[in-house]
């Protein structure tokens, strides 16, 4: 042990030696490295000098021009600037020609035609004859007004040649008037003036002519003229003490850096073995391995690696409750991440499971693998520019599966950001919302006609729960049936929808159209008699005057409208309004203007209070009615019947209440109440039972759900009939099919009742497959005696038994009625001659 620990030893004072070694070997070059550096530097230092010097006096010659260039954009009109340049002849002349501290030794002021009207000079031997010589003739141009400055040449009388600069600019008789004239400046460059930029500058500077020599300067500057060409050099030779001072200071700092860095070598080496590379190596460990022994030796230290363990121990304790988080978060979200393409980098279980893909089909792919096309160019555009700039975006989008289904996010989008304020990639947080947005959309079906795209009665009913004061209007197409047996259901509908237009086009401001179903529509609006009698007599005029096309034959149609207004029962009081004109063939009725109609509101009110209370009351009670079959008469199926039944055993039929009930919107209470009776009493038993449903039934999701759901919770499969009350509505309905496909994957049969009253569509039957019909018992009562009525049930039976459907025959009051109906073929009878309807539960006992 004593041995291997020699070893070790030796083995460690020779990497150290190896060390001492390798670090001279590197003052060595970095010595070189730092000679050729500061050669560099030198060689930079005096190209930042000549551009300095460049850039300095290009900034000089600019700032000499400006105080002139200023004085004409102050004094811009002609007539101003003579006077001016007049009356500061003699100011000039005592100041040296100096205009805001700068002197000028030469001003001739001209007109537009370049002709002097003032001039002074005080150059010695120079005249204004001389000055106009030498100003380039293109700078006092019509085509060039701009303020010029340039150098010339002049030759005096004693031939001796001299630089002038020179300063010219147009003047305007107003500030965007006409050039009236020029003024010139000129400035003599002598030895006082470039000894004037000695004083400015610690180079040396000298003004070179042609001829003169050019030798020993380190840079020259071109004094040109307006055509670009040189007139004449100042020759600049640079101060090199700066430089001379940092050789000095560099070649001391190599010196004293190289002996410290030899006899630091060693303590270095040994210190850091000691100090740094030893607890950086525990460091390690603990991070690679999570090495909670070692962190724990490590905390106690009282140097700053026990303080970076310390910070190493909190890290690892947020790191685990970060984990946490992040297991809560992928559990209940579908999280992803990308790169700033949009490729997927991340995806958790959340988001295979949503779309459908595996983790390695996701990973690498741009997000735009669940884009679904009905997302446009624009919305994309819109989110990448807002998360692109760093800002979070959150909004629904619409995404598609693997299986090509569709489904909903609501999602949040956060750029994740680096130190520098740069987007490293995107984080992406969203929530499925497929179900929310399947049950609004159901919601907004149910309160939209799809016919028309008008709100519907349902709608109409919300809206009137409003406790502001409304006017009502109900609009009736009179004999619209007979459009439909004449052309046809789909001109009927093409009918329907053009006349919606024409009402909506009618509409005044703040009016809602409703269609209610059939050829009955609504118009709510502010209370106001004389808006509904002005709109009442436009809709008549509109008809009257305007023709309909249905397959290319003018139709003109007429209505029938009635109105009502307040806060209370609006729909009861139109309704009634509705049918006292039909009976008495009239085309306009108002509620509020008919007495006997409010009587006809006051039986309605009554009738609500006796439904209320039997809600409370439980007075609502399940009665049945046997349906027998006619090949075996001892077989029967149970049709259910609600009643309402008062606590001095008053009876009372849905025939009275029914209607009041729907527009109290009270009816899907009582069919849930009387659903549930139903149900409860024949999950008891095995017998075979009907139910009766309307298609406001089948537009309320709650009651379908609650029918469905409680078919299967309660073991009624195979058993349950329903009777669907026949009607047009129900024929257009996507929501009916999709109920009646969901009960028949239940078992349940499909019976259309009271068939031959209304609508009477098989083509309808079939598309929903229903497996009975039921003769209405208007055609059934005087069968027997009524050739009409024998014909058209002889019809019914015969095309239902050619289409495989069960035919039902209700109203069976005598004997003779039921023999006729059995000799026509129906498989099964129902009526007071063969059971009169009994409470279910006597009934069943």
């Amino acid at each position: 042990m004593q041995a291997l620990s020699v070893n070790h030893l030796k083995s460690v004072y020779a990497k150290l030696m190896g060390a001492l070694f390798l670090s001279l070997l590197l003052l060595a070059a970095g010595y070189f490295f730092l000679y050729q550096h500061q050669q560099k530097n030198l060689e930079k230092i005096a190209q930042n000098q000549t551009l300095e010097f460049t850039k300095s006096f290009k900034e000089f010659l600019y700032f000499r021009a400006l105080p002139l260039e200023g004085y004409l954009q102050s004094a811009a009109f002609f007539e101003d600037t003579k006077g001016r340049v007049e009356a500061m002849w003699d100011v000039w002349m005592r100041a040296s020609m100096g205009m805001e501290g700068v002197g000028y030794d030469a001003v001739l002021l001209l007109d537009r035609t370049r002709l002097p009207l003032a001039s002074l000079s005080l150059i010695e031997g120079v005249g204004e004859k001389e000055l106009l010589g030498v100003i380039p003739v293109e700078s006092l141009s019509l085509e060039y007004p701009i303020f010029v400055r340039s150098f010339v040449k002049l030759q005096g009388k004693e031939s001796k040649e001299r630089v002038i600069e020179l300063f010219s600019s147009p003047i305007r008789s107003s500030l965007r008037g006409e050039i009236q004239g020029y003024l010139v400046a000129f400035k003599l460059w002598n030895d006082t003036e470039i000894s004037s930029l000695d004083r400015l500058s610690s180079h040396q500077i000298h003004l070179l002519l042609e001829g003169d020599d050019s030798r020993g300067y380190d840079l020259f500057y071109p004094l040109q003229d307006f055509y670009g060409r040189e007139v004449a050099r100042v020759g600049v030779v640079l101060d090199k003490s700066l430089a001379l001072t940092i050789d000095r200071i560099f070649s001391f700092q190599i010196a004293f850096v190289s002996s410290a860095g030899l006899l630091a070598s060693l303590g270095i080496l040994a210190l850091l073995f000691v100090l740094v590379l030893r607890p950086l190596r525990q460091l390690s460990k603990v991070l690679q391995e999570k090495d909670k022994a070692t962190l724990k030796e490590l905390l106690y230290k009282e140097d700053e690696f026990g303080e970076i363990s310390r910070v190493v121990q909190r890290f690892f304790k947020q790191n685990a409750i970060l984990e946490q988080y992040k297991g809560a978060i992928d559990a209940s979200f579908i999280v992803s991440k990308g790169d700033l393409l949009g490729n997927i980098t991340y995806a958790n279980d959340q988001f295979c499971q949503v779309s459908g893909y595996k983790r390695e089909e996701l990973l690498g792919r741009n997000h735009n693998i669940v884009r679904h096309p009905d997302n446009t160019r624009e919305f994309f555009a819109a989110l990448w520019k807002r998360i692109s700039s760093g800002r979070i975006w959150s909004g629904v989008i619409k995404n598609r599966n693997k299986r090509g289904g569709d489904y909903y996010v609501r999602a949040v989008i956060v750029p994740l950001m680096n130190d520098e304020g740069e987007i490293e990639e995107y984080l992406s947080i969203r929530t499925d919302i497929t179900e929310l947005y399947e049950q609004m959309q159901m919601i907004i079906k149910q309160t939209t006609d799809l016919l028309t795209g008008l709100p519907n009665k349902q709608q109409l009913l919300h809206d009137l729960e409003n406790p502001l004061s409304h006017c009502l209007l109900f609009v009736n197409i009179n004999r619209f049936r007979g459009v439909n047996d004449s052309f046809g259901h789909e001109a009927g509908d093409s009918l329907l929808v053009e006349f919606a237009n024409r009402l909506g086009a009618l509409l005044p401001m703040g009016a809602t159209l409703y269609r209610l179903g059939g050829d009955e529509f609504a118009i709510l609006l502010e209370e106001g008699k004389g808006e509904i009698e002005t709109l009442s007599r436009d809709i008549f005029a509109t008809l009257e005057e305007t023709p309909f096309i249905v397959a290319g034959t003018e139709i003109i149609l007429s209505a029938r409208i009635s109105s009502a207004c307040g806060v209370e029962l609006l729909y009861q009081k139109c309704d009634m309004a509705m049918n006292y004109a039909k009976i008495n063939n009239l085309s306009f009725v108002d509620f509020d203007r008919n007495g006997q109609i409010r009587e006809e509101l006051e039986r309605s009110k009554m009738i609500t209070r006796m439904i209320q209370e039997a809600i409370r009351s439980d007075f609502i009670q399940a009665y049945g009615q046997k349906i027998v079959s006619v090949k075996e008469p001892n077989l029967y199926k149970i049709e259910t019947l609600m009643r309402i039944v008062d606590g001095s055993g008053k009876i009372t039929s849905p025939f009275i209440f029914l209607e009041q009930a729907k527009n109290s919107r009270l009816y899907s209470r009582l069919t849930r109440i009387m659903i549930k009776k139903v149900f409860e009493s024949f999950k008891g038993n095995a017998l075979e039972f009907s139910i009766n449903l309307t298609f406001e039934d089948i537009l309320d999701h709650e009651t379908t759900r609650f029918i469905l759901d409680s078919i299967q919770s309660m073991g009624l499969q195979n058993r349950v009939t329903i009777e669907l009350v026949e009607s047009e509505e129900i024929g257009a309905s996507p929501e009916m099919e999709l109920f009646i496909k969901e009960a028949k994957a239940l078992g349940c049969k499909i019976s259309i009742d009271d068939f031959g009253s209304g609508y009477s569509n098989f083509d309808y039957i079939l598309k929903i497959g229903a497996d009975f019909i039921k003769i209405d018992g208007s055609l059934i009562k005087n069968i027997d005696t009524d050739k009409n009525s024998y014909i058209t049930v002889k019809t019914i039976i015969a095309l239902a038994k050619e289409l495989g459907i069960g035919v039902v025959a209700e109203y069976i009051h005598s004997k003779e009625v039921m023999e006729v109906v059995v000799e026509l073929g129906v498989d099964y009878l129902q009526g007071y001659y063969l059971h009169e309807p009994q409470k279910l539960d006597v009934l069943l006992a």
